[in-house]
């Protein structure tokens, strides 16, 4: 098991580098919409739909 401050560090240096990655992919161009491996099951099927759909990854029809 790994110490709590230990852990803790590793999430703020995870985030660090989510934001710096999310920030060079904008300003090259790209959208940005990260889905975690827990949203990927049947019962979040409606939720990831609609959130495809906000940011205009899936049209209407899809739905």
């Amino acid at each position: 098991m790994v110490p709590y401050g230990r852990n803790r560090s590793q999430i703020a240096r995870n985030q660090t580098r989510d934001r710096y990655v999310t920030r060079t992919l904008r300003r090259a161009g790209w959208r940005v919409l990260r889905i975690w491996g827990h949203e990927l099951t049947k019962k979040n099927t409606r939720r990831l739909a609609a959130r495809l759909r906000r940011a205009g990854l899936i049209s209407d029809l899809a739905a």
